[in-house]
Order: C-alpha cells, then structure tokens, then sequence
C-alpha cells in the first residue's frame, strides 16, 4: 500500500513542479526589471499564447485563439452603415515563435478603409467572467517587425499605421479605446505612440517625443479607471522598453468624449493595423478586472488548494480501492 502514497504524492507534486518550471522559463524569457504587479495576486486574466498550436494559417489561428475565448471583430463604417471586414485574423497573422517564446503575430488588417476598427478581444463565454461593466487594465509587451512606409494619401490617417493594446472595446463595432504603436504622415514622421477613442484621434491623444523602434520589445500598459476626486472615468497609460524598470510616472487623458464615457462596456483586447503596413508579435497579455477570478500575475495558474485536495482525494479513493483488492 506504501507505493500507491507514494505515486499520489508524486503525482501532486509532479503537477506543481511541472507548473513551477513553466514559470521559470516565463520568466526568465522577460529579461531583468519585470513589471510591477508581476508575482502579485490580482483578479485578471494572462495569456502567453503557449496553449495555442503553432500555425501559419490566419483562419485556424482564429479558431484556435477562439478555443481560449479570444475573438476577432472587425467593422468598416458607423451606425446603421457597418460592414464586417473579416472574420479571421488578418493575412500573414500566425501563432509561432520568436526569440525563444511563443508569439501571436499580428499581420495587416483588412483594407484602407475610413473608421475601419480591428480587434482581438478576451471574451470569455462564461457569464460569470462577463467583466464588460468593470474598471479594467491592460498590460501587453510586443513588437513591431514590419513596418511600410506608405505613399501617397494612404499614411495621411494614424488608423493605418498603427496597433496596441485596447480596453472596453464593443464587439458591435470594434470601437474602444486603443494605446498603439503609431505612424503618421509619411517617413519623416516621427514615430510614436497614440491613444484613440472609437475613431477619434486627435493630436492632443499622441505622447510629445516618446518614441519606439522597430523590433524591439515594449510595455504598453493602459487603465481605465474613475476617478473620485471629480467622479469622471479616465484613462491613463505608460510605455517603456522591456528590461528596463516601469516608470512611475503615468500620462493623463482626462476628457473622454461623452459618447464614450456613457457607453455601457466592453472588452480587453488588441488592435491591430488596418491595412497600413504594419505588423507585430504579442508573447504576453494581462487584463485585471473586479469579476474575473484570482491569478498570479507571471505565473502560471497553479490549482486552488480545493483543487489540489480533490485530487488528493480522488487518489486516496484509489489507493483504497486498490488496497481493498490486494
């Protein structure tokens, strides 16, 4: 009987260890200076695109990501005047590796189409993880591998060259709010990051002189919160290269348009291009929200102690059974 303790111990104890090996790969894949909730308990969802099998088939990277309760919503137009522009992941999207981790890759959105919104978003079937009501924020590390200059009026819209991470987006229409990696105005523009609301991107939305590069990883973290002090909702974001420590400092949206600060919701997700250009890999994604359950931030999600006693149990319901026998 001894042996069969011996195999529930393992058992559970193979299941942590394997977990815990994971997690250090994770790790270890992000480099020094982590950002500052990792290790810590919140309310969110995490995803390092590991679960997904490897494909280079935009539509059956849209199943699987669907699997996980990923979903694409992209629109053309406004009112009663929308038009779907596609129901799979835009061409040249795969879900694949680089520099050593697992990627989703994001190619050109569909189209240089006016007030076209793209979107991945986290939208879990469970009516219980509807987070769609809740203050939400995002963190996402990506970058950008590809990057075409346009010519002609094609580059003259920021919608075009752009792609990031999004909150409260509707899935009726693609339209939230978008912290992105920004091209705009031809190859003398300075690139930058900007931060739209629906179709709306007004100068005043673009970060002064902070800028990114081509194929290097990035932070882009976004918060949608109220704020009590004048009981308005506001966004606030912050973007730094990976490796480096987090700022402290955050960059202040305080006027959401009216239209959009009394819509009713939405969900986390990720922008991508529409058709301007530009491409980029996603290894990590965090959206923290009030009705989504426990996790640790970086971590993979190890069993609740419930969990673990019920597989104790169910292996101690065996040991006995096979006790009973011999």
């Amino acid at each position: 009987m001894p042996k069969y303790v011996a195999v529930i111990v393992l058992a559970l104890c193979s299941v942590l260890a394997s977990r815990a090996d994971v997690s250090a790969e994770f790790l270890a894949g992000l480099g020094p200076n982590l950002p500052k909730d990792f290790l810590t308990k919140v309310n969110g969802f995490q995803d390092d695109f590991s679960a997904y099998a490897p494909t280079g088939d935009p539509a059956v990277a849209t199943a699987e990501l669907a699997a996980g309760g990923w979903n694409w919503v992209s629109y053309s137009g406004s009112g009663n005047n929308l038009a779907v522009l596609s129901t799979t992941l835009p061409a040249n999207s795969a879900i694949t590796t680089t520099d050593g981790r697992p990627v989703l890759h994001l190619g050109n959105g569909p189209g240089h189409i006016n007030g076209s919104d793209n979107h991945l978003i986290y939208q879990p079937s469970d009516p219980g993880l509807n987070y769609t009501g809740d203050y939400q924020q995002v963190l996402m590390r990506a970058k950008v591998t590809n990057l075409t200059t346009l010519t002609g009026g094609t580059e003259t819209a920021i919608y075009r060259l752009h792609g990031g991470v999004s909150l409260r987006v509707n899935p009726a229409n693609s339209s939230g709010v978008d912290l992105v990696f920004a091209k705009y105005g031809g190859s003398s523009q300075t690139r930058y990051y900007g931060v739209g609301y629906g179709n709306s991107w007004a100068p005043g939305y673009s970060f002064g002189s902070d800028t990114w590069d081509v194929n290097k990883w990035y932070w882009l973290r976004m918060d949608y919160y109220h704020d009590d002090a004048d009981n308005k909702d506001k966004v606030r974001v912050k973007t730094w290269l990976s490796g480096t420590e987090e700022p402290d400092e955050w960059t202040f949206y305080p006027a959401l348009p009216t239209g959009f600060a009394s819509s009713p919701g939405g969900w986390a997700g990720i922008a991508a291009s529409c058709g301007g250009g530009l491409q980029f890999d996603v290894d990590y994604f965090l959206v923290k929200a009030d009705s989504l359950p426990d996790i640790t931030v970086g971590m993979p999600n190890i069993p609740e102690p419930a969990t673990i006693t019920l597989l104790a149990l169910g292996g101690l319901t065996l040991w006995r059974r096979q006790g009973k026998r011999m």
